[in-house]
This record gives C-alpha cells, structure tokens and sequence, in this order.
C-alpha cells in the first residue's frame, strides 16, 4: 500500500513584489511528497522571509490549521483517512502574505476505527414542550448532552458555575439554541455598561472597523488595551499579537472566548487538561503553544503565577493606564518616556517605524536586524532594534511587540536604538507604551 503524491505549485509574483518592498515576508510555492507510512504526505512551503506563520487547507474537509513558524522553507506531514485527490491551500498568516495552492493524490489509507452503532433516538417532546431534538453533532458543547436532546443542562455542564453562566445569555439556566450554535452571534452586553467593562461581546464587522483605529485592516493588543486580554488570545490564532478579520469573526472554530483560564482550571491546578477544555480540537491546538497537552495560564490567559505571591496564587490583573506614545529617534541616546514605573508593574509596547543603524546597512524594524557588537548597549540582540532600560539598570529587549515585561526595580522608563554609534543613524521609532499597574 502506499500514497502518490503530485503537485502543482503556483507562484504569486505579485506577493514577492510587495514583500519586497515592505520588508514582509510571503508564501510563493507549495508541493507535496509522499510521507512517511500509509496516508502520510509531507507538505512544503517555500517561499520568502520573514514568515512566521503558514495556513494549510487539506481540501479533505477536516479541521484546517494554523502552523506558528520558524522561517521558509517548512515543512509538515500530515495523514489522510480517506483516498482521493484533494487540492490544498497554504496562506501566508501573519507577517508572511501570499499564498499557493497544490494536489495530492492519496491511494491507500490505514484502516479506520468501526463507529459504534448510533445512540437509540431521544423520546418525542411532549405536547408544548419546548425542547425539541436537533442534531447534537453540530453543536457546542456536544459531549456533554447526555440525553441529546439538543439542551446542555447545569447538571451536564461539565465545568463551573460561573462558566456555565458565560455561556447562559439569556439566564434561564439552560444551554441552547444560538448559545450552543457555532458561530452565532453574541448579545452585545457591552451596551449600557459603561466604558469600564472589560469583557468584549461584539464579534461584528462594525466592531472591527472601529476597534482598528489606525485603519491598517488588523486589530493590535494597543488597540484592544482596554478589553481582557484572553478574548485577544482566543481569537490570535497564528500567535502573531494582532488580530485580522478573518480571526476576529466568529467561525465554525470553537475557541470557546468569552470564557475565562480560573474558571476553565477546575483544580486548580494552574494548567487547563482536555477534560477541563470547552472548546474545540483545533484552538486547543494553536494555543498549546508548547505542545505539551496541556494549557498553561501564560498561553490562555497572557500572564503565569506572580513569584512574589508569596503562596503560589494566582497574579490578579492589574489596572492598565492609558497608552502613551513616544518618538524614538535613532540618533537619540535614551529617550525618557516620561513614564515611571514600580516594581512589579508589567509593560506592553508597539513599535512601528524602521532605522538604518549604519551607512549602507538594510532599514530594520523594531526587533533589529543581525547581532549588536559587544559595545552595543545590548550586545547580542538585534542591531538597530529598540531597547529600553529602567533607571540605570540593565537593558532589555523590546523590539515591535514587548508583551508583559515585568519591572524588577523602580524608576524611569527610556527606550533607544540598539547601537553604539549614533549619529550617522537615520530614522525613527513610534512606540505606543501602556503600563499595568500592579494591584
């Protein structure tokens, strides 16, 4: 038995023209082999660099996925249940356009499990019940309806109570219709409550539009300052600390947001196990970044337990001012913020912009081009990249997203370029900066 893979790689000129001249990467040829045992083929992505992220669509009508990545070329195998030729899709996510399509033609399959006979039909409702039964393999939440009658009950709910409240729109203590339908829409309880609510209910196209203040069709953790940061995650799939549209809408991925890591974590255990896990294969997947099995607080909910604690519990949000915007010109040595920073607060900074950090060298964006020399303020890191210091102490790494550093000392917050020569630099850095303060 064995599997013939071919392919037709397709290459998009016009991706390669505008990474070019954007400095981003772009996805310009997929192919396909056959891979290692019955139903395997191995898929390669070529294309060009940076590219952190690639969208595969296996045209077999299972989960498709997002892959964080490393750089191009990459590649991946993958098995198929079931014979054919299927066309496959790879997208560029994130940092990386493009995109390229190819076939692969799978000849023989490993045998697959027999399904277990169907479940004997629910009762018929009685006369002005209002429940009616539906096909619980569309639902959410479907393992738990015990007696499949379309309706997760409290006592099914598998999970707290405060959980089982997210899910309750309408508070009548029952899961069903539109609460159990992927991708319906959410009542928006954000009407009426006032500018402070956190929890964001408003998955539309209008909410998109107005949240990307900036217009550049993606929404960044500076423009969602104001809302949970776990929604943000949840919907991140590639990782990649913006959300697109096609991210922000509600798909027929269960991402379960909405729903929160302490009440997810019925042990208490600091870890989320596919037992305690509502949501679907596929955003289990992408948010086990690890790929240990298991969900940890800093991949769901963007934060680990506080060291400081004293007693191991759990690091209660802190509150997060206003973003304040600083210009970091490339010639400038240590620019201060202005912001003051305690011990214990934790930064979230956007840069944008790039610099030249030397005659002739290649304009870099926030995170720097090759390694700093050793009398670099940072030696090692990205040359050119930004930095920022607390006080007097020692530099850190920033680049174009710093997502939660956490001040070890008190004292003023300065940022510059990564280089020990300024002044033939050229250009500069917009930095947007917010500062949780802890509680």
């Amino acid at each position: 038995m064995r599997v013939v893979a071919t392919a037709t790689a397709v290459l998009f000129l016009t991706a390669v023209t505008a990474a070019a001249q954007t400095g981003r990467g772009a996805v310009t040829s997929l192919s396909t082999e056959p891979g290692v045992g019955t139903g395997m083929v191995r898929f390669i992505v070529r294309g060009q660099n940076p590219c952190g992220a690639v969208h595969l669509q296996f045209g077999d009508g299972t989960d498709n996925v997002t892959y964080p990545i490393r750089e191009l070329p990459w590649s991946v195998e993958r098995e198929y249940t079931r014979t054919g030729v299927f066309q496959v899709r790879a997208l560029g996510m994130g940092n990386c356009d493009g995109e390229a399509v190819s076939s692969a033609r799978v000849t023989s399959v490993r045998p697959q499990p027999v399904a277990p006979p169907p479940a004997a039909p629910p009762a018929e409702p009685q006369a002005g019940s209002r429940t009616q039964p539906q096909n619980t393999q569309n639902i959410r939440f479907a393992e738990m309806d015990r007696n499949r009658d379309g309706v997760i009950s409290r006592q099914e709910w598998r999970g707290s109570q405060r959980s089982f409240e997210v899910h309750d729109w309408n508070g009548d203590g029952r899961l069903a219709g539109d609460e159990v339908r992927q991708g319906a829409s959410w009542p928006n309880r954000n009407q009426g409550q006032g500018t402070q609510n956190t929890a964001f209910w408003d998955w539309s196209e209008t909410q998109f539009r107005q949240l990307d203040r900036n217009g550049d069709n993606k929404i960044s953790r500076i423009e969602w300052a104001r809302y949970d940061i776990e929604d943000f995650i949840r919907a991140d799939q590639n990782g990649d600390n913006v959300l697109t549209m096609r991210e922000f809408m509600l798909g027929d991925v269960d991402d379960d947001r909405g729903d929160r890591f302490a009440y997810l974590d019925m042990n208490s255990n600091n870890r989320i196990d596919r037992s305690e896990w509502h949501g679907g294969e596929a955003a289990f997947r992408w948010l086990d970044r690890n790929a240990d099995g298991q969900l940890s607080r800093a991949e769901v909910a963007g934060t680990e337990l506080d060291s400081n604690a004293g007693g191991g519990g759990n690091r209660s949000s802190g509150v997060r001012e206003p973003a304040r915007n600083v210009i970091v010109n490339a010639r400038q040595q240590w620019v201060d913020t202005g912001i003051d920073v305690r011990a214990g607060d934790f930064l979230y900074v956007t840069a944008t912009g790039r610099v030249s950090w030397a005659p002739g060298a290649n304009p870099t964006d926030a995170n720097g081009s090759d390694p700093a020399g050793p009398n670099a303020p940072l030696p090692g890191a990205g040359a050119g990249g930004l930095i920022g210091r607390i006080g007097n102490t020692q530099a850190f790494m920033v680049g174009a997203n710093l997502d939660g550093h956490r001040a070890n000392t008190a004292g003023r917050l300065y940022l510059q370029v990564n280089d020990d020569l300024l002044t033939d630099n050229q250009g500069n850095f917009r930095s947007s900066v917010i500062v949780e303060r802890r509680r």
